[in-house]
């Protein structure tokens, strides 16, 4: 399961508060929002379907072909060749991107409108896809060991991200059965109690997931100290080791050490924005740490 992706769709559904529905449903397609669909097309990387062997040529031919229309300012031609590549491959995302460009630049805007629309819905249709096979997946490596936390945690997110609540629950509270340290399993579990709307049950989840994560990042962090220190010893003017260090002193919130690294890179004429900026924090923390010292001695 992709974590980066998952956290994404559960940090927005959790604000929001509500169950999840498809982007495209939701947001009505705009004359502005096609323009940022245009623009963001340079950028895309083609994520084209899946379809037989024996079509794969003339699909992959047809959008080459149309590829070089656009650049060729011959929008119409464009046109006729992305609705043969989606003739030859329903699951052809890219050429419903080109489509959508050409309809865009011959004013056809309803037409590209729906061709973003299908898009989106097909783009979900195929994480639906995906989601189930990782669910199969998962449930074979359940069978094969049933105290396999991290499995179960992966198949809850699945589930999730199929509207699945009550099975992410399920699935996710086995996992914290198994492993009470699976920040991710309650992470999941937070995220399936507020589509839920158990808020009581959501707010104990997240508090939980929140403690699990901190004291994560405090152990990653005090062994990068450790690592770090080691190659410092060695090699004083190591400037790497001297940078990452100082991070992982500012997560642990030893500002005066972090400030202390920040001047050697800087008296090593290794300083950048990002080192002048870190000591510029350090500094104010100290200042607000003694002040606090001093409002309570008195």
């Amino acid at each position: 399961m992709n974590r980066s992706f998952f956290l994404t769709f559960t940090i927005a559904l959790v604000a929001a508060v509500g169950v999840y529905q498809p982007s495209w449903a939701k947001t009505p397609v705009s004359n502005d929002s096609m323009t940022a669909f245009e623009d963001q097309l340079k950028n895309l990387t083609k994520a084209p379907g899946k379809p037989g062997e024996s079509q794969e040529a003339d699909w992959r031919t047809y959008e080459l072909q149309a590829e070089e229309s656009i650049k060729a300012g011959k929008y119409a031609e464009a046109v006729e060749q992305c609705s043969k590549a989606i003739a030859s491959n329903s699951e052809d995302l890219h050429a419903y991107r080109l489509r959508a460009v050409a309809y865009l630049r011959l004013g056809e805007k309803e037409k590209a409108k729906d061709d973003q629309i299908k898009l989106l819905q097909l783009q979900e249709q195929i994480a639906a896809k995906n989601c189930k096979e990782e669910i199969a997946k998962y449930t074979a490596a359940i069978n094969a060991n049933p105290k396999n936390a991290k499995a179960y945690a992966d198949r809850a997110a699945a589930y999730m991200n199929l509207n699945q609540y009550d099975q992410a629950v399920q699935d996710s509270s086995k996992a914290i059965s198994l492993d009470g340290k699976n920040k991710y399993a309650y992470f999941t579990r937070m995220a399936a109690y507020t589509a839920l709307h158990d808020n009581a049950r959501a707010q104990s989840d997240r508090q939980t997931f929140q403690s699990l994560d901190r004291g994560d990042k405090v152990r990653l962090s005090n062994s990068a100290v450790i690592d770090y220190s080691r190659i410092i010893e060695s090699n004083p003017n190591d400037v790497n080791a001297l940078l990452n260090r100082a991070r992982a002193y500012v997560e642990l919130g030893q500002f005066t050490s972090a400030r202390k690294d920040c001047d050697a890179l800087i008296k090593l004429n290794a300083d950048s924005t990002e080192v002048r900026e870190m000591r510029s924090r350090c500094q104010k923390e100290i200042r607000r740490h003694s002040a606090k010292e001093e409002k309570a001695r008195k």
